[in-house]
C-alpha cells in the first residue's frame, strides 16, 4: 500500500511545498515515542522469554528512538533558525546512522532467532538492564561521532538540496533495505508476527530513503511524503506487538475465567495469598470449610484461619496459594480400614487357634488308634483280625494325611512356611520316595522307575523335606491313578545358571487315564480334584496338588501338567539348586559324625534298665507309649506322670535317661515343667534328655518346644519307627 501510494505521487515528488519546521518536530516526536514504547515492550518480552534475538531487536528500537531526538534538535529552523547546533550537516549524519543501524539490527535479530530455533532454551535470565544501558552509551557515542563527522567530512547538503554524491547512493541504500526485508521474510518462522512486520518496516524505510533522495531537496512533496512513510513504517512493529498483546490479554482473560470456573468447582479449599500470608481470594469450598464469605476471609492471616478450623484439614502451601482438604471422611475410612484389618487379624488368629485346637484334639485320639493298631499287628492274629487291624491303621493314617494337608495349606496361606537350606542328595531324595511307594506299585503290578541324569549335582543346598513332600504327592498320585503300565520319575539339569547353580528339572510321567484339558486347568486350585468321582473313589482333600504347587513356587519354580486322555500324564517342575562345594561338604561330614547315636538300638545300657518317664494327661496315650516302649525293649524301667507337676517331682526324685513330655496338660503344662527342670539342673549340673511328644503340630510348635529347653520333638500320632528314631537320636546313659 505504501509503495502504491509512493508510485502515485512520483510525478510530483520534486514539487516545492511551504516550509513547516514544526512538521519535523512532530514526526520526530512521534517516531521517538513509537520506538521507545516498542523497545519497552520488546525488553519485557526478552526478560520473560530469555531470548537474545528479542533483546537485540529491543536495543535496536531503543537506539533509533533515542537517535531521532538529537536529529530533531539539530534540524535547521526547528528550534532556532540555524538549528540547535548551527548547521544541517549533523542532521544528515544522524539520519544516516539511524537508518543503517536499523538495517543491521534487523539482520542480527533474524540471524539470532534462526539459531535459537535449533538451540536449547537458556536457563539463566538475561540482564536486560545491562543491554539497555549499553545501548544508551552507544547512542551517546553515535551522536558525538555524527557531530565530529559533520565538522570534518565533505558536506552532504548544498542548501536545501543534496550533494550529487549522496544521490548516487540511492540505489545502494534502497537495495540494502529491500534485501534485508527479503532475508527477514525468508528466514522467519512460519506464523511469527513480529519479524513479518519488521520486514514491512524495512520496506517502508526503503521507500522513505528513495523518496527523500529522489525528491532531491527538503520541503518538497517527496520529502514530506517520506516523513509520513517513515512514521507509518516505525509504527508497524508496535502495532503488531499491541495486536499480539491484545490477543494475549484475551487468552489470559479467557484462561482466567476458565481457571476461575475450575477453582470454584474444586472440592478442596483454595486460598490465594499475598507475600505476607494474608488471604487475597478464596473459592466457594474454602468459604464452606471455614464458615466465612470470601469478603470476610480477604485480608485475614491464613495461618490463623486454618488453625481455627473446626474440621481436620490436610494443608499444603505453595507459592501464593494454600490448599486445605477436609480429611474427615478419609480419617473415618482409615479408622474403618484399621478396624477391618484388626478384625481380619483377629479372624486369622482365631482361625489359627481353631486349627491348632482341632489338630491337637484330633491327633490325641488318632495317636492311640495308630499306635495301638500297630501294636496289634505285631501280635499273633487271625487273617480276618489282621485285615481289620490293617483297615483301622490305614484309615487312621488317611485321616492323619488329611489333617496334615489342611495344616500345610493353612501355613502356606498364612505365609508361615519357611524353607530350610541344608545339603542333600537329589538322587537319594528320589530313591527314598520310590522305596516308600514301591509296595503300592507292586500290588497293582505297576513299574515304578527312577532315572537321575549324570549331570545332576551329587549334593545341593535346599529343603529336602519339602522337595520329598512334593515328589511324594506327585508320584503317589501317579501310582494311585495308574492301573497298568509304569510310573517314571526323571531328574535332569534343565540349564546351568552359573558355576555354582543349576535349574534341576523333576518329571513324573505315568501311563494312567489322563486328564481332560478343561479339568487340568483347575488341578492346582485348593479343594479341587479332576472330578467328583475321584474323591469318592480315592478319597483325599484335593489340597495335595495345591500345596505342592505353592511349595514349588516358594522354591522358585512352577509345576506344569501335560496330559492326553487315555495315554497318560506328566507333571514337571524346575527349581534352582546350588551345588555343595567341597568346603561345605566337610562341615556336613563333621555334623554327621557328631550325630552318631551312642545307644544300641535295643535293650538296657551300662548294665542297667533304660529309665524313661512318660508325661501325658491322656491315660490311653500313656498306656500306648508304655506298650510301644516295651515293644522296642525300653519298657522295663518306665514310669508315667499325668501332668507337669508330677513330672517335676519325678525328675527331682530320681534320674531318667529320657523324658517323653506332652505339652498341653492341666495344672502344669509341658513347657512350664521343662523350664522348671532346667532351672533345677542349673544348680545340680545334671541334664536329662526331654523330647516333646505332643499333638501340637502347627507352624512354630517345634521351635517353641526347643526354645524352652527340650532336646527333641515328636508330633502325634507317633509310630514305633518314630519313637525308635527319637530314642536313638537323643537318649544316652547318664554320666
Amino acid at each position: 500500500m505504501l509503495t502504491a501510494f509512493a508510485l502515485a505521487a512520483l510525478p510530483h515528488v520534486k514539487d516545492d511545498l511551504p516550509e513547516v519546521p514544526a512538521f519535523v518536530a512532530a514526526t520526530v516526536a512521534l517516531i521517538a515515542a513509537i520506538d521507545l514504547i516498542t523497545a519497552y515492550l520488546l525488553f519485557r518480552d526478552a526478560a520473560a522469554s530469555r531470548s537474545r534475538s528479542v533483546v537485540v531487536l529491543a536495543c535496536g528500537y531503543l537506539f533509533t528512538g533515542l537517535i531521532v531526538i538529537p536529529y530533531g534538535l539539530v534540524f535547521p529552523e526547528n528550534w532556532t533558525p540555524p538549528g540547535v547546533l548551527h548547521g544541517s550537516e549533523p542532521a544528515a549524519w544522524l539520519y544516516s546512522l539511524w537508518h543503517f543501524s536499523f538495517v543491521l539490527v534487523a539482520i542480527a535479530y533474524v540471524t539470532l532467532m534462526v539459531r535459537e530455533d535449533h538451540a536449547t532454551p537458556r536457563e539463566r535470565p538475561l540482564t536486560v538492564w545491562a543491554w539497555a544501558v549499553g545501548t544508551v552509551g552507544l547512542v551517546a557515542f553515535a551522536v558525538a561521532f555524527a557531530l565530529v563527522a559533520a565538522s570534518i567530512a565533505p558536506p552532504m547538503e548544498q542548501g536545501r538540496t543534496y550533494h550529487p554524491l549522496v544521490l548516487t547512493t540511492v540505489p545502494l541504500v534502497v537495495g540494502v533495505f529491500v534485501i534485508s526485508a527479503g532475508l527477514i521474510t525468508v528466514l522467519v518462522r512460519r506464523g511469527t508476527v513480529v519479524p513479518l512486520w519488521l520486514a514491512v518496516t524495512c520496506c517502508g524505510f526503503a521507500l522513505e530513503v528513495a523518496l527523500t533522495l529522489v525528491a532531491g531537496a527538503r520541503y518538497t512533496v517527496g520529502w514530506y511524503l517520506a516523513r509520513v512513510i517513515a512514521l507509518i513504517a516505525s509504527s508497524a512493529v508496535l502495532g503488531s506487538l499491541l495486536f499480539e498483546s491484545g490477543k494475549l490479554l484475551q487468552v489470559i482473560s479467557d484462561g482466567e475465567r476458565r481457571l476461575r470456573r475450575v477453582v470454584d468447582g474444586v472440592g478442596d479449599a483454595l486460598l490465594a495469598l499475598d507475600d505476607d500470608g494474608r488471604i487475597v481470594d478464596a473459592n466457594p469450598a474454602a468459604c464452606a470449610v471455614f464458615g466465612l464469605a470470601a469478603e470476610e476471609l480477604r485480608g485475614k492471616d491464613s495461618a490463623s484461619i486454618v488453625a481455627s478450623s473446626a474440621v481436620p484439614l490436610d494443608v499444603g502451601v505453595g507459592e501464593g496459594v494454600l490448599i486445605a482438604r477436609d480429611v474427615t471422611e478419609q480419617r473415618r475410612a482409615a479408622e474403618a480400614a484399621e478396624e477391618a484389618i484388626a478384625q481380619a487379624r483377629e479372624s486369622a488368629a482365631a482361625k489359627t487357634r481353631f486349627l491348632a485346637t482341632m489338630s491337637h484334639e484330633l491327633r490325641t485320639p488318632i495317636n492311640a488308634v495308630v499306635g495301638l493298631s500297630e501294636l496289634i499287628l505285631e501280635t499273633p492274629l487271625t487273617d480276618e483280625a489282621r485285615d481289620y487291624a490293617n483297615t483301622v491303621r490305614d484309615s487312621a493314617e488317611a485321616l492323619v494325611s488329611v489333617i496334615n494337608d489342611i495344616l500345610d495349606f493353612s501355613k502356606i496361606e498364612a505365609g508361615a512356611t519357611e524353607l530350610e537350606r541344608e545339603p542333600f542328595s537329589p538322587r537319594s531324595a528320589v530313591e527314598v520316595v520310590a522305596r516308600i511307594l514301591a509296595p503300592s506299585a507292586r500290588v497293582k503290578n505297576v513299574a515304578l522307575v527312577t532315572d537321575v541324569a549324570g549331570d545332576v549335582p551329587p549334593q545341593v543346598l535346599g529343603d529336602v523335606h519339602r522337595l520329598r513332600q512334593v515328589l511324594m504327592n506327585l508320584t503317589g498320585n501317579a501310582v494311585k491313578f495308574t492301573e497298568h503300565g509304569s510310573v517314571w520319575v526323571h531328574v535332569s539339569v534343565e540349564r546351568f545358571i552359573d558355576e555354582r547353580s543349576a535349574m534341576v528339572q523333576f518329571s513324573i510321567v505315568d501311563t494312567g487315564p489322563g486328564i481332560a484339558p478343561e479339568l487340568a486347568a483347575h488341578l492346582f486350585e485348593p479343594f479341587r480334584q479332576a472330578d467328583a468321582a475321584t474323591t469318592r473313589r480315592f478319597g483325599g482333600t484335593g489340597l495335595g496338588l495345591s500345596i505342592s504347587s505353592r511349595i514349588v513356587e516358594l522354591m522358585g519354580g512352577k509345576i506344569v501338567v501335560e496330559s492326553v486322555v487315555g495315554v497318560g500324564t506328566t507333571f514337571r517342575f524346575s527349581i534352582p539348586l546350588e551345588r555343595v562345594t567341597a568346603a561345605q561338604r566337610a562341615p556336613v561330614d563333621v555334623v554327621a559324625e557328631r550325630s552318631t547315636p551312642v545307644v544300641e538300638s535295643k535293650g538296657p545300657t551300662a548294665g542297667r534298665p533304660f529309665a524313661v518317664l512318660i508325661v501325658d494327661d491322656n491315660a490311653v496315650n500313656r498306656k500306648l507309649t508304655l506298650q510301644q516302649l516295651k515293644k522296642l525293649g525300653y519298657g522295663d524301667d518306665a514310669e508315667t506322670a499325668e501332668n507337669g507337676r508330677e513330672a517335676i517331682e519325678a525328675v527331682a526324685r530320681r534320674s531318667f535317661d529320657l523324658v517323653l513330655m506332652d505339652c498341653e496338660m492341666p495344672e502344669v503344662d509341658g513347657f512350664t515343667a521343662t523350664r522348671a527342670i532346667r532351672e533345677a539342673e542349673a544348680l545340680t549340673g545334671t541334664h536329662v534328655t526331654i523330647v516333646a511328644m505332643t499333638a501340637n503340630a502347627m507352624a512354630g510348635d517345634r521351635e517353641a518346644c526347643l526354645a524352652v529347653g527340650m532336646d527333641g520333638y515328636l508330633a502325634k500320632p507317633v509310630q514305633l519307627a518314630d519313637l525308635r528314631g527319637a530314642i536313638e537320636r537323643h537318649a544316652h546313659a547318664p554320666a
